[in-house]
């Protein structure tokens, strides 16, 4: 997919095989994982 070459993504998940399920096929794509994490702080 061409519109995800080189784009930098962040992977928030805290199931931990999916986290690695969904880097594999990102980059795979040609995306460069930012980082993987599984939580994110509140916003605002």
């Amino acid at each position: 997919m061409p519109w995800l070459n080189e784009n930098r993504l962040l992977v928030a998940e805290d199931e931990a095989s999916f986290a690695v399920m969904a880097k594999d096929m990102l980059t795979g794509m040609g995306s460069m994982l930012v980082s993987p994490v599984a939580t994110i702080g509140p916003g605002g």
